[in-house]
């Protein structure tokens, strides 16, 4: 079975929230990945929690499978009151 690649993040001082919240996905990744998306979003996020257990966790997540790159795109500061927090999970060409 193929792996998703994990990229590093860019920044180690950020603290945006990437569970307990809304996860939404563009329909370009839904085409991409099709019945295997949701495989891929539970993996990818846990690799977030077990690369990065202090929870120093960057807005912008980034991964490869099966040659394919995708994002994931916090928009949920913590600490911080936002009506529509939420994660979004995105392929490069929908930013």
């Amino acid at each position: 079975m193929e792996t998703i690649l994990m990229n590093a993040q860019e920044r180690d001082d950020e603290q945006y929230d990437f569970y307990d919240v809304p996860a939404v996905c563009t329909p370009n990744f839904l085409y991409a990945f099709g019945e295997e998306a949701l495989w891929i979003e539970n993996l990818a996020l846990m690799m977030i929690k077990e690369r990065y257990p202090e929870g120093n966790w960057d807005y912008l997540q980034t991964f490869r499978f099966r040659g394919i790159d995708f994002w994931i795109i916090s928009d949920a500061p913590r600490g911080e009151d936002i009506i529509d927090r939420h994660i979004t999970f995105l392929l490069p060409n929908d930013y």
